[in-house]
């Protein structure tokens, strides 16, 4: 079901009241208009001058979920819960959503300038797919 704009922008505000002390919030005041561009944006202070990455681990992934509304709060509460009985595992998943979404912006910033994307970067992105979908 579409939501009208007027929700999507409460929405968005809300996210951005609830992540703006975070470095990650003005991935909400100025959004992409498309979760995956969002996040993509996440990366902005990795790929900047200062190299920071702005969802430092798995907490804070799952934050920036949950504000995207990507999740709710059950699933956050769920995810968080499994994380502290699997640290490892939790971030190993962080690690993967970052060279996920780092692959994936990499294929974005070469499109938009009309270069050929890597073939490793395609071939990430491609796995990631085929696990999501099994």
């Amino acid at each position: 079901m579409a939501i009208s704009a007027v929700a999507a922008a409460m929405i968005l505000a809300s996210a951005y009241e609830r992540t703006r002390t975070k470095p990650y919030g003005e991935t909400f005041r100025c959004p992409g208009g498309e979760l995956c561009l969002d996040f993509c944006n996440t990366g902005q202070g990795a790929r900047g001058a200062q190299q920071q990455e702005w969802i430092a681990d798995h907490g804070e992934l799952l934050t920036w979920l949950h504000a995207a509304s990507a999740i709710n709060a059950k699933q956050a509460a769920a995810l968080r819960a499994a994380a502290e009985r699997a640290p490892e595992a939790a971030h190993r998943v962080w690690a993967r959503a970052i060279a996920f979404r780092e692959a994936l912006a990499r294929l974005l910033i070469a499109n938009a300038q009309a270069r050929k994307s890597s073939a490793e970067d395609v071939q990430a992105i491609e796995r990631e797919y085929a696990r999501a979908v099994r």
